[in-house]
């Protein structure tokens, strides 16, 4: 832990803040958000979004934690590109139970380039293989169905999941020219801003298209 948490250092006229963002926020993130530790792993909820968000600053603290969390969530999406918004692990580490929304993983994406970004390519290999899910489709005229999704027979690598993510929100597009909301994007609160296919992001900043 020790050796996670000292890789990036701040030092300020304010010893408080010196230990909280040094210390206290990195393992918080690790141990409530990450890892969980109030849950059994058959019970702890995965939420895609929000892990995802909440890697970005292992990407500097610990890049190979960060890739396994990255691929982790890439196995939560369908071929069509979107993924479901949250799911309970199977007692074997699989995917059990979830909510697949109209969510896109467009920050997957955004990550992949963060990562690539730093330059640390060994960490961080774009042609990793990761299966996709198969389940069904969400009905029409819904918002979600929960569902027990099985591993897909198709595989590709993570590139093709950052690919199909953006072709995702590439053919969603409102009449303005910019990316449909979708499915809890930005936050759950605007959760229902785009149900019924209208509500539209700020812009194409791929932080403004995660879920």
């Amino acid at each position: 832990m020790e050796d996670r948490l000292s890789v990036v250092r701040i030092e300020t006229n304010d010893p408080a803040f010196d230990r909280l963002v040094n210390y206290w926020l990195p393992y918080q993130v690790l141990a409530s958000r990450l890892w969980d530790e109030r849950a059994e792993p058959a019970r702890r909820r995965h939420w895609l979004r929000d892990q995802l968000q909440d890697v970005l600053p292992f990407l500097l603290l610990d890049p190979t934690l960060a890739r396994r969390q990255i691929a982790l969530h890439a196995g939560q999406q369908f071929p069509e590109g979107d993924v479901l918004k949250w799911w309970h692990a199977a007692p074997d580490g699989r995917t059990g139970v979830g909510q697949r929304t109209r969510a896109r993983s467009a920050s997957l994406a955004a990550l992949c380039r963060c990562a690539l970004s730093r330059g640390d390519r060994r960490s961080f290999v774009l042609d990793e293989k990761i299966p996709y899910l198969e389940g069904p489709a969400v009905p029409k005229g819904s918002s979600d169905i929960f569902i027990a999704p099985r591993a897909s027979r198709e595989i590709g690598d993570l590139y093709d999941h950052c690919r199909r993510a953006i072709a995702y929100s590439l053919a969603r597009m409102g009449e303005h020219g910019l990316p449909l909301i979708g499915a809890g994007d930005w936050n759950d609160g605007v959760d229902r801003a785009g149900v019924q296919g209208r509500g539209k992001a700020c812009g194409w900043d791929f932080s403004c298209m995660m879920c």
